[in-house]
């Protein structure tokens, strides 16, 4: 049975990514785990520290993550060259010793800029505790306090996002996930440990998660540079090896910019205009449908990017278009049931989750509209990956800028007269937006004709079916509220949900068929 299975799950995988490449396989599944385990971390103990905290500590944070992201902007794209041209180190040797000076040269710039980034953000939090912020129990000075510690560890997740692209470019993804479990895991617990027992302090939480990424750093470099050629230690800093390189990394600037302008926007006008518990509240939201739907479209993408690239490179649009339908039904079958129970079970997810009716009463709406609003935007990763095989940034940009000057205004308008629900609508209008004018126009150029196909049939169908499924076991049985009721609900529509969405999807049906077959004729045999 063993045997049968294994055969079957790796027909499963070829099927789907059409490639026999072991090290490929490795990768792709050491991706779904490692950011399936951050996740569960997460939902295991997020609750634990609201607890502890409160859910003003997640505005906080939240906050700060906020600003951290536009931070990262000022990396021009460094660590996007780094993760693209370490592969070359094995494809083509002669070149080795200008990636080696590429990768010194990129790593001294990536370190001297974090730490003025890092004395920058220490010098403005002050500034942002006092005047920003509104309506919260927290004082001016322990907001201050809290932000600062953020702002002197971003030196350390600013190195540590350098290093990983390196390591991901060097094909080093499975050990890199594994180093990614062990100290997820060693942060949350060590998180709770001294919440519970040194402190139950923001400041003390957030010293702890610095302290432990410190470690994660030092243990990732170590493994860099000993991944590297020997001639790594006597490698120099080379600018021109990075100037030849400037225009890739300034079209990677440019769609970053616009990139994180559109994630972030909303969550930049709520903190203005909410006091820091509603903005508790969208943060807390937003956590969920990123722990669960936020990790399907990255661990997809990064498998079948390399993929469209091929297919593009050697003009097989044939394969190109197999692939990309394929590929957004994979992200169908494994995204659209966990949004449909979402949907349908926002109030009961959150308290089953937090434990606090406060926070499920204030919340669950806001989880329904995000829910939906992520769904959107991971379906506009695959065309945005085709894009980047071909090479191409305008339509990207451009439909960017669309989105960015006609939800702007609204955004602040309707946040200001009706909240935290409004600015939810944007983000889901926002991504609307682009889904709609992105992919038709990209098909206009590329897999003609395809969009009607990849609309109703790899997204629309699913979808429905999934909403279908959730909303009847829903109304078949309504839990009277205790957890155990309400978890054995969940669990039960969710795997009907998954097996209708997944027989609904031609190649994942005849894989179920297929593995169904193999299984009864062997027992047959036996």
């Amino acid at each position: 049975m063993k045997r049968i299975l294994v055969a079957n799950l790796n027909k499963f995988y070829n099927f789907f990514s059409g490639k026999r490449d072991f090290s490929l396989k490795i990768n792709t599944f050491s991706n779904f785990f490692g950011n399936a385990w951050s996740a569960l971390i997460s939902i295991i103990f997020v609750p634990i520290n609201l607890y502890y905290l409160g859910v003003e500590a997640y505005g906080i944070i939240g906050i700060f993550n906020s600003l951290q992201s536009f931070v990262w902007l000022l990396d021009l794209g460094l660590s996007g060259i780094i993760a693209r041209e370490l592969p070359q180190l094995a494809a083509l040797p002669h070149k080795a010793r200008e990636i080696l000076e590429l990768t010194r040269t990129a790593s001294i710039i990536n370190f001297v800029g974090g730490i003025l980034i890092s004395i920058f953000l220490v010098g403005i939090s002050p500034i942002i505790a006092r005047y920003w912020l509104t309506g919260t129990e927290y004082s001016i000075d322990t907001i201050s306090q809290a932000l600062m510690i953020m702002s002197s560890g971003f030196i350390v997740q600013w190195a540590l996002n350098f290093y990983n692209q390196g390591l991901a470019g060097l094909q080093k993804q499975a050990v890199l996930n594994i180093i990614s479990v062990i100290f997820t895991s060693i942060r949350s617990v060590g998180g709770v440990l001294v919440l519970a027992l040194i402190s139950p302090t923001i400041q003390a939480f957030l010293i702890w998660q610095i302290l432990i990424g410190s470690i994660q750093l030092l243990m990732t470099v170590v493994l860099f540079k000993s991944s590297m050629p020997a001639a790594y230690s006597n490698s120099h800093f080379n600018w021109r090896t990075l100037h030849a390189r400037f225009k890739f990394a300034a079209g990677l600037t440019v769609m970053s910019v616009l990139g994180l302008i559109l994630h972030q926007l909303d969550k930049i006008i709520l903190s203005r205009f909410l006091s820091l518990e509603l903005f508790g509240y969208y943060s807390l939201a937003t956590t969920i449908t990123s722990l669960g739907l936020g990790m399907i479209p990255r661990s997809i993408t990064n498998a079948v990017y390399p993929r469209f690239s091929y297919f593009v490179g050697s003009n097989d649009e044939s394969g190109l278009r197999t692939l990309f339908h394929r590929s957004t039904q994979a992200m169908s079958v494994l995204m659209l049931p966990a949004a449909a129970l979402m949907i349908v079970f926002p109030r009961d997810i959150l308290y089953l989750w937090t434990q606090n009716q406060e926070i499920a009463n204030n919340t669950w709406v806001l989880l329904m509209i995000l829910t939906l609003a992520t769904v959107l935007n991971g379906f506009l990763t695959i065309p945005f990956y085709v894009q980047l095989a071909y090479g191409w940034t305008r339509i990207v940009i451009i439909t960017a800028i669309i989105a960015l000057f006609t939800i702007t205004p609204m955004m602040v308008f309707t946040v200001k007269q009706y909240g935290a629900i409004a600015g939810a609508l944007n983000w889901l209008a926002l991504n609307l937006i682009q889904i709609l004018i992105s992919v038709t126009v990209m098909h206009r150029y590329t897999l003609v004709g395809e969009q009607w196909k990849w609309y109703f049939t790899d997204i629309l169908k699913p979808f429905s079916i999934a909403l279908f499924v959730t909303y009847f076991c829903g109304f078949v049985y309504a839990p009277n509220g205790s957890n155990i009721e309400v978890i054995v609900l969940l669990a039960l529509t969710s795997t009907l949900t998954y097996l209708c969405t997944a027989m609904a999807m031609n190649f994942t049906r005849n894989w179920i068929i297929q593995l169904y077959k193999n299984y009864f004729h062997r027992n047959l045999a036996s």
